[in-house]
């Protein structure tokens, strides 16, 4: 998506990016030489792609706006923090859901990713 800076001011993260046949055979292939398809190539692919979204959400220092991911992994497991590392640094918002009853937690996104929020 690509639109002009202020006509974009919020992005939901679908909570999972689709595969290409090209990329079912890279998986194979990093399996069967003993790594995770996982960690080697869906994780920084999911950053690359993630940082690009949000990219083109924020373009210019003047910019504002929200990114909302609906999957409480991107804090709850090392690889989702390893997403929003990759991010520039700026306020983290933790909303929880009535599942977990809590006020929603505010802290600098680099601490949250650094301590696992």
């Amino acid at each position: 998506m690509s639109s002009p800076p202020c006509a974009t001011k919020c992005w939901n993260a679908p909570g999972a990016w689709w595969r290409w046949p090209l990329e079912e055979a890279r998986c194979e292939w990093i399996e069967a030489c003993g790594g995770s398809p996982f960690l080697e190539l869906s994780v920084p692919e999911a950053a690359v792609r993630f940082k690009q979204a949000v990219g083109r959400l924020l373009r210019t220092l003047e910019d504002q706006g929200r990114v909302t991911v609906l999957d409480r992994r991107i804090v709850s497991r090392p690889w989702g923090r390893l997403l929003l590392r990759g991010l520039p640094d700026f306020e983290l918002v933790i909303e929880r859901t009535a599942r977990t009853p809590r006020s929603a937690e505010r802290r600098p996104l680099k601490e949250a990713a650094a301590r696992g929020a």
